[in-house]
């Protein structure tokens, strides 16, 4: 029996048949087809980013490891005994500071200076602690609660310097504090980074509110708003940041959630009823699919 739809009222209701296009079974055949060609596509694409974006995750983790023994190392040479104790000497006599510097730079060869401040210079007026006047005293307020600052990048006039700093004696009440200036090459020479495993892995620093500064970086983003995941750097204000793909997407397509399971059962339903409605494709009727027949 062939169905129809009926539209109108009264005694001039018309008869609306479908389109022949739609008693096709061929279409509804391609269009699963299409519909599950499109979801092998998506998720093979997804997997393939997923896979790209772990091994970079891992990568990075990898550069994270090795910045943090460099960050370790400095700060062990900061805690050190006997720059504790030149130290504490520079502060009583400061024409013993040239032993300090001269002690440093035989244990750091990227060593560039020292500064030494007194046990309050962080309550002192902030245009008196010279260049880097705030971040010096927010690492001065650091140490004084923790013993060390983390290790971070400053701007001296035209050079950019890696700097330390550390609480001098007893952290509780500290003689003073010792800052050491170091060539950036101190933390670059452990980010080397040649081949990206995504196309892009960056050295930053976390300015906390203010905007994050690059330090370094290999490759170039593949889009301009890339997911990117930071990785810290213990011991520091450094973060490695590597590309990571939208684990809701295949390839940076965005799909809602449950998008992925309604195609499929579309494309299922379409392909299956394309089978059924074609001339000689239909199978033979069994009672444990369709119900008992009489």
């Amino acid at each position: 029996m062939k169905l129809s739809l009926k539209a109108g009222t009264g005694a001039g209701m018309s008869k609306l048949e479908l389109p022949e296009i739609l008693n096709n079974p061929k279409i509804y055949m391609a269009l699963g087809l299409a519909i599950m060609m499109m979801m092998a596509f998506l998720l093979f694409s997804g997997a393939g980013d997923k896979l790209t974006s772990t091994k970079a995750f891992e990568q990075g983790q990898r550069a994270a490891t090795q910045m943090r023994d460099t960050v370790q190392t400095f700060q062990r040479m900061l805690q050190d005994d006997q720059v504790a104790n030149l130290a504490t000497m520079a502060l009583n006599n400061p024409e013993t500071q040239a032993q300090l510097s001269q002690y440093l730079a035989g244990r750091l060869s990227e060593f560039r200076d020292i500064r030494l401040f007194s046990s309050t210079a962080y309550l002192e007026k902030a245009d008196e602690q010279g260049e880097n006047s705030w971040v010096v005293i927010d690492m001065m307020m650091t140490a004084r609660e923790q013993g060390i600052a983390p290790l971070q990048i400053l701007d001296s006039g035209e050079d950019t310097l890696v700097a330390g700093l550390v609480a001098i004696g007893d952290v509780e009440q500290p003689a003073g504090f010792l800052m050491v200036l170091a060539a950036q090459e101190v933390i670059l020479s452990s980010f080397n980074m040649t081949m990206p495993l995504a196309g892009y892995i960056a050295l930053e620093q976390n300015n906390g509110r203010y905007k994050s500064r690059q330090i370094r970086s290999f490759g170039e983003l593949a889009e301009v708003n890339q997911t990117l995941a930071r990785i810290n750097v213990p011991g520091s204000l450094f973060r490695i940041v590597v590309p990571q793909s939208n684990e809701e997407s295949g390839g940076g397509f965005f799909a809602p959630p449950g998008f992925h399971t309604r195609c499929r059962t579309v494309g299922l339903w379409a392909y299956q009823t394309s089978t059924r409605s074609a001339p000689g494709c239909r199978t033979q009727r069994r009672p444990w699919q369709y119900g008992s027949s009489t």
